[in-house]
């Protein structure tokens, strides 16, 4: 057969062509943004897309697979991803794919977990009340920046960063001001 079949993952697909393919264009954007914004590094290639934020905090130092791996031969996109993080500063490194990959364990990667799909149906739905007291502010200062960050690893819970250290910048966002951070201060009643 010599006519070409798609798989639907295709690099010249529209990112709205499934749900799915959208989902993983904005994860992906949601690592780049702020590794940008932070100065690090990013790269973009029709199998994975990886951001390094430069930083010990693995939230945004992640690759995203942008298509299934080969079946038949992942090694050189699993190597292409490795070699972006080689010699970085980024402590821990997620990498994120919406299908099953081979056992990863002999080339140093740990199994975290299987995030759910969320979904959250378009049209003009009615959005839920927030619940009684919760406010949300727009992260300002070095106190409320500081704040945000301990919440931030000990609440993920960033292995590398623990014990929270203040001052220490351990996410990287207290010089940044392209940055717009949003926490909840406090819940009252």
């Amino acid at each position: 057969m010599s006519e070409h079949l798609t798989d639907g993952w295709e690099p010249g697909l529209p990112v709205a062509d499934t749900l799915l393919r959208r989902f993983l264009f904005n994860l992906a954007a949601f690592h780049e943004v702020p590794a940008k914004a932070a100065e690090g590094r990013v790269v973009r290639r029709d199998e994975f897309a990886a951001a390094d934020l430069g930083r010990p905090a693995a939230m945004h130092n992640a690759a995203t697979l942008l298509r299934p791996l080969p079946f038949d031969n992942p090694g050189p996109t699993l190597d292409a991803v490795e070699a972006f993080f080689d010699g970085g500063h980024q402590g821990e490194v997620y990498l994120w794919s919406a299908w099953p990959t081979p056992d990863l364990r002999p080339r140093g990667w740990v199994l975290e977990g299987h995030p759910p799909l969320l979904l959250r149906p378009p049209g003009a739905q009615a959005v839920p009340p927030a619940p009684p007291g919760l406010g949300l502010e727009r992260v300002g200062g070095t106190e409320a920046l500081e704040d945000w960050e301990r919440v931030a690893v000990d609440g993920f819970p960033y292995r590398e960063l623990q014990p929270y250290r203040p001052g220490a910048e351990a996410l990287g966002f207290l010089p940044i001001t392209r940055f717009t951070l949003w926490h909840r201060p406090r819940i009252t009643s």
